[in-house]
């Protein structure tokens, strides 16, 4: 009795989404025959179809699934400690000055290399 009702569903799920497609699609064609009408109004009429086929597609089994999933993040997005403004400075302060100072050791190590290997082969800087 499951299974039949699973391939009802999956059935049910392909039709939903092969609906949003449709939806998606007259909309765009919607906007080419209204090409005289003002902008507002195409607009408008795109993102009805839109909002439609996005209602569409969150009616089926991987809409319900992808809901739960933005519902479970939204929560742990509360659950997180921001830094404050003082904190977030001090943090990027400290990190531009590490990116310095580490950018300062490469470039030394490159040109002492650049230096080594130029008098090795006789190359390059007098």
């Amino acid at each position: 009795m499951t299974q039949i009702t699973n391939q009802n569903s999956a059935v049910l799920d392909k039709i939903k989404w092969l609906g949003a497609l449709l939806l998606l699609g007259s909309g765009v064609t919607t906007h080419y025959f209204l090409s005289e009408q003002t902008l507002a109004l195409r607009v408008l009429l795109i993102s009805v179809f839109f909002m439609m086929a996005l209602g569409l597609g969150l009616w089926t089994t991987k809409g319900h699934v992808f809901l739960a999933f933005a519902k479970e993040a939204r929560s742990e997005v509360r659950k997180v400690v921001w830094p404050t403004k003082q904190e977030t400075i001090q943090i990027t302060s400290i990190v531009l000055v590490v990116v310095v100072v580490v950018g300062m050791i490469l470039w030394g190590i490159d040109a002492l290399l650049l230096h080594m290997i130029a008098w090795l082969t006789g190359l390059g800087a007098n």
